[in-house]
Protein backbone atom coordinates (compact mmCIF):
# COMPACT_ATOMS: atom_id res chain seq x y z
CA UNK A 1 0.00 0.00 0.00
CA UNK A 2 1.36 3.36 -0.98
CA UNK A 3 2.28 5.74 1.75
CA UNK A 4 1.39 9.38 2.02
CA UNK A 5 4.25 11.75 1.74
CA UNK A 6 4.33 15.48 2.34
CA UNK A 7 7.12 16.91 0.40
CA UNK A 8 8.75 20.08 2.35
CA UNK A 9 10.39 23.02 -0.27
CA UNK A 10 13.85 22.38 0.25
CA UNK A 11 13.39 18.71 -0.90
CA UNK A 12 11.65 19.43 -4.42
CA UNK A 13 14.61 22.68 -4.49
CA UNK A 14 17.43 19.55 -4.27
CA UNK A 15 15.65 17.75 -6.64
CA UNK A 16 15.35 20.77 -9.17
CA UNK A 17 18.84 22.20 -9.09
CA UNK A 18 20.26 19.00 -8.17
CA UNK A 19 21.93 20.26 -4.62
CA UNK A 20 25.11 18.45 -3.11
CA UNK A 21 26.20 19.59 0.11
CA UNK A 22 29.88 19.33 1.07
CA UNK A 23 29.69 15.08 0.61
CA UNK A 24 26.11 14.18 0.12
CA UNK A 25 24.28 14.60 -3.33
CA UNK A 26 20.90 15.81 -1.98
CA UNK A 27 19.29 16.23 -5.40
CA UNK A 28 19.89 12.39 -6.15
CA UNK A 29 18.23 11.59 -2.94
CA UNK A 30 15.44 13.72 -4.01
CA UNK A 31 15.26 12.33 -7.52
CA UNK A 32 15.19 8.75 -5.65
CA UNK A 33 12.53 9.71 -3.33
CA UNK A 34 10.00 10.38 -6.19
CA UNK A 35 11.24 7.36 -8.28
CA UNK A 36 9.92 5.51 -5.53
CA UNK A 37 6.64 7.17 -6.04
CA UNK A 38 6.64 6.37 -9.08
CA UNK A 39 7.20 2.64 -7.96
CA UNK A 40 3.83 2.95 -6.30
CA UNK A 41 5.47 3.22 -3.06
CA UNK A 42 4.38 6.88 -2.16
CA UNK A 43 1.69 9.32 -3.21
CA UNK A 44 3.22 12.56 -2.59
CA UNK A 45 1.21 15.56 -1.14
CA UNK A 46 1.49 18.92 -2.74
CA UNK A 47 0.51 21.81 -0.56
CA UNK A 48 -0.17 25.45 -1.96
CA UNK A 49 2.38 26.65 0.99
CA UNK A 50 5.11 24.11 -1.29
CA UNK A 51 3.95 25.84 -4.79
CA UNK A 52 4.06 29.61 -2.53
CA UNK A 53 7.31 29.12 -1.61
CA UNK A 54 8.60 27.37 -4.84
CA UNK A 55 7.38 30.78 -6.51
CA UNK A 56 9.82 32.78 -4.79
CA UNK A 57 12.60 30.88 -7.18
CA UNK A 58 11.29 29.88 -9.82
CA UNK A 59 8.68 31.12 -12.63
CA UNK A 60 5.06 29.41 -12.81
CA UNK A 61 6.64 27.59 -16.50
CA UNK A 62 9.05 26.37 -14.34
CA UNK A 63 7.09 25.18 -11.29
CA UNK A 64 4.26 23.89 -14.07
CA UNK A 65 7.28 21.45 -15.29
CA UNK A 66 8.71 20.42 -11.60
CA UNK A 67 5.10 18.59 -10.82
CA UNK A 68 4.15 17.87 -14.81
CA UNK A 69 5.16 13.99 -14.53
CA UNK A 70 4.00 13.50 -10.74
CA UNK A 71 0.44 15.22 -11.98
CA UNK A 72 0.70 12.52 -14.83
CA UNK A 73 1.56 9.61 -12.79
CA UNK A 74 -1.40 10.14 -10.54
CA UNK A 75 1.11 10.44 -7.34
CA UNK A 76 0.22 14.15 -6.73
CA UNK A 77 -2.42 14.73 -4.42
CA UNK A 78 -3.24 18.52 -3.89
CA UNK A 79 -3.78 20.17 -0.71
CA UNK A 80 -5.12 23.55 -0.12
CA UNK A 81 -4.22 25.97 2.61
CA UNK A 82 -7.45 26.76 4.98
CA UNK A 83 -8.04 29.82 6.96
CA UNK A 84 -8.00 27.75 9.79
CA UNK A 85 -4.98 26.33 8.79
CA UNK A 86 -3.51 29.38 8.63
CA UNK A 87 -4.73 30.33 12.20
CA UNK A 88 -3.86 27.02 13.67
CA UNK A 89 -0.08 27.98 12.45
CA UNK A 90 0.33 31.20 13.61
CA UNK A 91 -0.48 29.90 17.03
CA UNK A 92 1.54 27.10 16.94
CA UNK A 93 4.40 29.18 16.21
CA UNK A 94 3.70 31.30 19.09
CA UNK A 95 3.77 28.66 20.90
CA UNK A 96 6.84 26.54 19.71
CA UNK A 97 9.12 29.49 18.84
CA UNK A 98 8.92 28.12 15.11
CA UNK A 99 8.82 29.59 12.23
CA UNK A 100 5.29 30.29 10.76
CA UNK A 101 6.29 28.42 7.83
CA UNK A 102 7.43 25.63 9.22
CA UNK A 103 4.13 25.37 11.29
CA UNK A 104 1.84 25.70 8.73
CA UNK A 105 3.73 22.61 6.56
CA UNK A 106 3.75 20.39 10.04
CA UNK A 107 -0.11 21.02 10.09
CA UNK A 108 -0.80 20.47 7.06
CA UNK A 109 0.88 17.32 6.86
CA UNK A 110 -0.83 16.10 9.63
CA UNK A 111 -4.15 17.33 8.59
CA UNK A 112 -3.73 15.46 5.10
CA UNK A 113 -2.67 12.28 7.74
CA UNK A 114 0.82 12.20 5.76
CA UNK A 115 2.82 9.08 6.96
CA UNK A 116 6.24 11.44 6.77
CA UNK A 117 6.91 15.06 6.34
CA UNK A 118 10.37 14.70 4.69
CA UNK A 119 12.64 17.66 4.51
CA UNK A 120 16.51 18.67 4.73
CA UNK A 121 15.67 20.49 7.98
CA UNK A 122 14.96 18.12 10.61
CA UNK A 123 15.91 20.51 13.32
CA UNK A 124 13.56 23.20 12.00
CA UNK A 125 10.66 20.60 13.05
CA UNK A 126 12.10 19.19 16.38
CA UNK A 127 9.55 21.54 18.44
CA UNK A 128 6.74 20.37 16.07
CA UNK A 129 6.94 16.54 16.50
CA UNK A 130 3.70 15.86 17.95
CA UNK A 131 2.12 16.78 14.50
CA UNK A 132 4.23 14.43 12.46
CA UNK A 133 7.04 12.43 11.78
CA UNK A 134 9.70 14.11 9.97
CA UNK A 135 12.46 12.18 8.31
CA UNK A 136 15.03 13.23 5.87
CA UNK A 137 14.92 12.01 2.25
CA UNK A 138 17.30 9.26 2.00
CA UNK A 139 15.67 7.69 5.11
CA UNK A 140 12.70 6.56 2.89
CA UNK A 141 15.11 5.09 0.26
Amino acid sequence: MEQLIYIDTNVWIDFWEDRRDNVRPLGEFAFQLLKKAYECKYRIIVSGLVIDELDLFYSKETIIEIMKNLRASGKYQPLKVLEQDRLQAEETAKETGTSYNDALHAILANRANADYLVTRNLKDFERLSDLNKTVLPENLL
